[in-house]
């Protein structure tokens, strides 16, 4: 019964993971297909008009053009990353107060369990080995500066001591990128971080089942 547990914990987090990636792929190709109907209609609205009437045109719709091509696509970027993270740090607490309801634990967790309290809660009461924390979870804890950010202040970087950090790992990580003091994920960053999430679970699930062998 606890090894069936923890192997539901492990494909129901799996599951989750695996909507998200489906739930990408169908916005960002919905983003790409609004912004190249974008491009078509303005081509179309501006043939035949010199090079000042098509900038005076450009001009009128500039709020439109700038929110499908910058604006979409960076809330899309931000929206998955809160999600995959929210999903990620959830499902890992899960965990934690699993292994403790089959008694694979004497000590309770914590009822607020963010990423480095599970991993502390697991290597320390749940004899999680080192080598489950992988590269994939130091991908996340990575990330999760970002997310920091991008939760708390829209993106924007300030002078404190996480936000220099969080700076340091947007210009470390692909597809993350600083522009005018704020936080760009693109979607090649997005896609890593699901694919090190889903690695993650994986390795944890692992972990968690060698405890019932």
């Amino acid at each position: 019964m606890s090894s069936m547990l923890v192997a539901c914990w492990g494909e129901l987090s799996c599951l989750q993971l695996s909507d998200l990636e489906s739930f990408i792929e169908v916005t960002e190709r919905s983003s790409r297909s609004g912004l190249a109907e974008l491009k078509e209609w303005f081509t179309s609205q501006t043939d035949g008009m010199d090079e000042e009437q098509a900038a005076e045109f450009s001009d009128f719709y500039y709020d439109d053009i700038a929110l499908q091509r910058d604006v979409v696509p960076r809330y899309l970027r931000y929206s998955q990353v809160l999600l995959i993270y929210g999903v990620f740090e959830h499902q890992v607490g899960d965990l934690c107060r699993i292994l403790h309801r089959v008694g694979a634990t004497s000590k309770a967790p914590p009822k607020k369990l963010y990423i480095q309290d599970a991993k502390g809660f697991l290597t320390k009461h749940s004899k999680f080995r080192k080598a489950a924390f992988d590269d994939s979870w130091a991908y996340i804890d990575s990330a999760r500066r970002l997310r920091n950010v991008i939760a708390h202040t829209n993106g924007r970087l300030g002078s404190s001591e996480s936000d220099r950090k969080a700076e340091q790992v947007a210009k470390k990580l692909d597809g993350a990128s600083i522009e005018n003091r704020h936080i760009v994920v693109g979607e090649k960053f997005c896609s890593d971080m699901l694919g090190n999430a889903q690695d993650a679970i994986t390795r944890l699930a692992a972990e968690a089942a060698r405890r019932f062998d």
